[in-house]
């Protein structure tokens, strides 16, 4: 009797066991899905904040070059401006 009681709770050991063990290796699992999964969205983001800043950096090379142009154009109007002042003071003169 004691023999079969032993093996029936080393049968219930085993059985423990095995089910940690599945339990065990279904965590494992679930963990390295969702590594992958997090990895991949990483990968995305990644990917959509690397399109986002090359796009804000075109714009600010183009609003760059644009606030060129336009300090040139100021200063072309500045210097037509003092000119027509020049004739006009040379113009009251004569």
């Amino acid at each position: 009797m004691d023999l079969d009681r032993l093996i029936e709770n080393a049968v219930a050991c085993m059985n423990s066991l095995q089910l940690a063990g599945t339990s065990f290796t279904d965590a494992l699992q679930s963990m390295r899905e969702d590594s992958l999964r997090i990895d991949a969205e990483l990968k995305q983001k990644r990917a959509a904040a690397n399109a986002e800043v090359e796009r804000l950096r075109n714009g600010i090379a183009e609003l760059r070059q644009e606030q060129s142009q336009l300090t040139r154009s100021l200063k072309e109007l500045r210097d037509q401006v003092d000119r027509e002042r020049r004739e006009v003071g040379k113009a009251k003169a004569v």
